[in-house]
């Protein structure tokens, strides 16, 4: 019968760690700081991402969108959705209670006394516009688009800080809009400055310009029509995608919802690609764990040779020789990786690298502060891999201390 049983078996383990109380400690601080770097690491990804997606689709994305597929494909002035007051379709997102912001848009110039730039023209819901996105909340020069301040002689614009640079323009100025309307006629409006605005975009801080939507209707001659409609998930709630997709199926052909991801495939690539290095990051960590435990685990299974042999001659069996040696790797490595995470989850809400006021350009945005922010899967993935590849560099060392013949492990540990 075999001298050791299950608890013996894990009581044994457990002090087998101190017979080498340096060596143990050693390895421990290597799981543990891998551990915690890994955590930390992919906080700080996990962080990023989520700020990076939050402010894309906060500066004009939205969650998702309802426009036709033919206008997703290829931007069409003429591609519109049919939302006045009783069209079916805002009938249907009030009834649903979603939150939701039309949008027009329209290439044409701008222009000052000694410059021009093309830009795209949006109209907004002023009132609805913010519910869904921050563009009402980014004007850091004046005040949006439902200002008193400006002259009822000329129109309200808002306009992006790098653009309002170029055309040497503040709150106040006037600038000329040239474009083409939806009857062919040609569309040319004094425009008086509002507000400007800093979406963190630089594509959108020079090339887009914003004014009520009504406005934007009566000018391009498109009564009733937008050609976007922006979604939000509300706090708790999230969007009834498949019953808006049901809807759209059954009333209008043709039109459809698109993920912000889908809407912005390159970012949603970027993401991805740059979650692929921390991979690679995590990689390295299992590497250091991987060889830091083999050669623990190797020192002291050679270490016990004789006293494995002696074992065996007394009847325990291999499954339970291996258990004894696994579960001092588990013991160790389990315990300094598991406080490795747990270090890190305490730390990242007090976490966050600013990086100035210009920050830097990643994406298609401008990035300003990093911060971290703790995902359950992140750290379940750390730990999990670091203690499967501690197991896993411990068999085989283990292994062949296990399977040498009684005789020769008590003869090779009298030499």
């Amino acid at each position: 019968m075999s001298p050791l049983d299950p608890s013996g078996v894990a009581n044994l383990a457990f002090k087998n760690l101190w017979r080498n109380r340096s060596r143990t400690l050693l390895t421990a601080s290597m799981t543990f700081f891998g551990s915690f770097l890994a955590c930390l690491t992919l906080a700080f990804g996990t962080g990023s991402y989520a700020d990076i997606i939050d402010l894309i689709t906060d500066s004009g994305l939205g969650d998702a969108q309802i426009l036709k597929d033919s206008y997703q494909e290829k931007s069409d002035f003429y591609e519109t959705l049919a939302f006045g007051a009783d069209s079916s379709l805002k009938r249907f997102l009030d009834d649903s209670g979603v939150l939701y912001a039309p949008r027009s848009e329209s290439a044409g110039v701008l222009a000052s006394e000694r410059e021009s730039v093309g830009v795209l023209i949006t109209g907004v819901d002023t009132e609805r516009d913010s519910t869904v996105v921050r563009l009402s909340e980014s004007v850091v020069e004046g005040s949006f688009l439902n200002s008193k301040s400006v002259s009822s002689e000329t129109l309200p614009v808002v306009l992006g800080v790098t653009l309002a640079s170029k055309l040497n323009a503040s709150v106040g100025t006037e600038l000329s809009f040239l474009g083409q309307g939806a009857d062919g006629s040609l569309v040319a409006e004094l425009f008086s400055v509002s507000g400007i605005f800093d979406l963190g975009s630089p594509d959108l801080n020079y090339r887009a310009i914003f004014i009520p939507l009504p406005l934007f209707q009566e000018i391009m001659v498109q009564p009733d029509q937008v050609h976007r409609l922006l979604l939000k998930e509300s706090e708790g709630k999230p969007l009834p995608v498949e019953k808006i997709e049901s809807f759209l199926e059954r009333e209008s052909p043709g039109v459809s919802v698109f993920s912000w991801n889908e809407m912005a495939p390159e970012l949603a690539t970027s993401i991805e690609a740059d979650r692929r290095g921390n991979v690679v990051f995590l990689a390295f960590v299992l590497i250091v764990v991987l060889l830091g435990v083999s050669n623990t685990m190797m020192m002291s299974a050679f270490e016990r040779t004789r006293e494995t042999a002696l074992l065996k001659a007394l009847g325990t069996s291999n499954g339970r020789l291996y258990a004894l040696f696994l579960l001092e790797s588990f013991f160790l490595v389990g315990a300094s990786s598991v406080l490795g995470a747990v270090l890190s989850v305490s730390l990242v809400p007090f976490l966050s690298i600013s990086l100035g006021e210009e920050g830097f350009s990643w994406a298609g945005v401008v990035i300003r502060e990093m911060s971290a922010r703790n995902s359950f899967e992140d750290i379940a993935v750390v730990v999990v891999s670091v203690v499967a590849a501690a197991l896993l560099a411990s068999l085989l060392p283990v292994t062949r201390v296990i399977r040498m013949p009684v005789t020769t492990a008590l003869r090779e540990a009298e030499q």
